[in-house]
């Protein structure tokens, strides 16, 4: 036997469940018929019984013929020479291209997708509520389908493969052998193909096409076509970057597509897909800071200076045994970076791990620093004027450039982090919040909590959007109704005018207010001289449990009071609690 050969031989397959209950049973859809089959988690393998295989059949579908150690519920086990082939199966408008071993003597006309399904697909069964859902959409529960009654035949199922195309594969040793089969895309007709054939000729159309599959075949690394106005902005960018340094022309077998970003000023930016690289690469656990810290940090002074490394990523030179792995694609060549692009897993980290050696080395200077943000503050105009000076030192030192066009020098408000630091306190960046007065209702849950990020900034966030949060729990089915559509329209007008957040200030005590309600937990945290001068350094609210719900109010408002002090801990472990007040 060839070494092809036996790479293409298949391992010992379980299957528990031939005669499963019809419970777990999905809505399927396989060249445009419909069906249902049966979800089994007792069967490694997908196994299509006999209507399935007639079908198949009909078309004129290619299978091919292995030798294949089965193992059954009771122990036994048995080589079989079986057919298998792979086919398009689409569930709720998913489509995964799936394996389906054909048994010569099985009864029953129920098809199994089996765990290897399962896994490719990412179903999730939850047969204690009788639903199932995709693992990266859990709160989309779908039920399963009801069970319509199969034609019955209480003989074993004959395959008849003198009937059927097939292509021979045997194997010495199947258990030991390495599962890889060659994929067959099964080409089939288009609805507004071959409308004035009979039946007959459409199969022998599509037996043609599938004849000649391989030049119908799409590589992994395909090239994406691109309009002649976006091909020209590719090349320019292309030519800009290899001026730069930045790239060179390779030869590598890895190969990534390209993707084009427009800018706000009417440029592209040219962004790499690694998103299989990604999904191989071992993370990077250093740490990014938290942006609660770096705002609690960010003190209003009367100077204020505002740094941006021109194009950050790129002043970082790739370890030379990595670059052809960051290899692109694109109509003008194969690419690789010599300096690190966006995109990569560990990048954002790799670059936050170089700032903060470079703020670490500038202790008297009051500086913050995310990724390629930096920000001098300093109380006089003569002190500013050191502290940059000590910037621009290490910046020389560790030969790292800025973007002139994007800094901003000797400001009293300056823009951080899409927040706006001014002498009054930290403020919404109005040009975002009126963006937001013309966003549509949101579609799904991803849309919905992009809501959350101003939630400091709005009193009795929660309780308001207490609608809007029930519609992200599991088991809930997505439905936006009246109420919904009414919080949805009060937090946007609360984020229009939204109040300014005290700066905070640690030689001063710290004002803690908090209340709760049936069904929601409130605080905030103040500071002032006065209770006149009292102003809001951060809001907090939560949704109570359905445990908290059967809470006596005395004893919610005890567990608001605790909420908030383990809430707030940053702010009063640097500090001290002045009055803490509930009700």
């Amino acid at each position: 036997m060839s070494s092809e050969e036996r790479r293409c031989s298949c391992q010992c397959i379980q299957v528990f469940t031939c005669f499963a209950l019809p419970v777990a049973l999905l809505d399927i859809e396989v060249y445009e018929a419909t069906g249902t089959v049966c979800s089994d988690t007792g069967a490694s393998q997908s196994v299509g019984l006999e209507l399935m295989f007639n079908f198949l059949q009909k078309r004129g579908q290619k299978f091919i013929e292995i030798d294949l150690a089965v193992c059954l519920a009771d122990g036994q086990q048995s080589t079989s020479t079986v057919l298998k082939i792979t086919v398009p199966i689409t569930v709720h408008g998913r489509t995964f291209r799936t394996d389906l071993i054909f048994l010569p003597h099985t009864k029953g006309n129920r098809t199994l997708l089996g765990v290897d399904f399962l896994r490719q697909s990412g179903i999730v069964m939850d047969m204690h509520s009788n639903f199932w859902y995709f693992g990266d959409k859990s709160n989309c529960r779908i039920p399963f389908a009801k069970d319509i009654p199969l034609p019955t035949n209480n003989s074993p199922v004959e395959i008849n493969r003198s009937s059927c195309p097939t292509n021979s594969i045997t194997s010495d040793d199947p258990v030991q052998s390495n599962p890889v089969v060659p994929e067959t895309n099964n080409i089939c007709l288009r609805v507004e193909e071959g409308q004035n054939l009979d039946t007959e000729n459409k199969n022998r159309l599509t037996a043609l096409l599938n004849e000649n599959e391989e030049i119908f075949r799409l590589g992994e690394n395909q090239l994406l076509i691109f309009s002649p106005k976006k091909k020209e902005l590719l090349r320019t960018e292309i030519d800009k970057l290899l001026a730069n340094d930045v790239i060179e022309e390779c030869e590598s077998p890895f190969a990534a597509p390209v993707v084009l970003v427009p800018k706000p000023n009417g440029d592209i930016r040219l962004c790499i897909d690694y998103r299989k690289l990604n999904a191989k690469t071992i993370p990077d656990k250093y740490p990014l800071p938290l942006m609660d810290t770096l705002l609690y940090d960010a003190k209003s002074t009367a100077f204020m200076s505002t740094l941006d490394l021109k194009t950050g990523y790129h002043q970082i030179e790739v370890n030379p045994d990595d670059k052809d792995k960051t290899a692109f694609v694109c109509p003008f060549g194969m690419f690789r970076y010599k300096r690190m692009p966006f995109g990569l897993k560990n990048a954002p980290v790799t670059f936050q791990r170089l700032m903060d050696q470079f703020r670490n080395r500038l202790p008297t200077v009051n500086i913050l620093v995310y990724l390629d943000d930096i920000v001098v503050l300093s109380e006089t105009f003569e002190q500013h004027i050191q502290d940059l000076k000590m910037v621009f030192n290490r910046l020389r030192k560790f030969k790292l450039c800025v973007n002139r066009e994007k800094c901003k020098f000797a400001c009293a408000r300056v823009k951080y982090l899409g927040l706006w630091i001014t002498p009054k306190g930290i403020e919404v960046d109005q040009d975002k919040v009126a963006a937001i007065q013309k966003i549509p209702c949101p579609r799904n849950v991803k849309q919905l909590q992009s809501f959350s990020w101003y939630r400091k900034f709005i009193p009795n966030f929660s309780d308001i959007a207490r609608p809007l949060c029930n519609l992200t729990k599991k088991n809930i089915v997505w439905k936006w109704s009246e109420q919904e559509q009414q919080a949805f329209q009060t937090l946007k007008q609360r984020m229009v005018t939204p109040p300014v957040l005290r700066q905070v200030d640690p030689t001063k005590p710290f004002i803690i207010r908090t209340d709760a309600s049936g069904y929601a937990l409130g605080a905030v945290l103040l500071q002032g001289d006065s209770p006149a001068d009292e102003r809001p350094i951060e809001y907090a609210s939560r949704l109570l449990s359905s445990a908290g719900k059967k809470y006596s109010t005395t004893e919610r408002e005890a567990l608001a009071v605790v909420w908030a002090l383990d809430k707030f801990r940053g702010y009063i472990d640097r500090g001290y609690i002045g009055r803490l007040a509930s009700g």
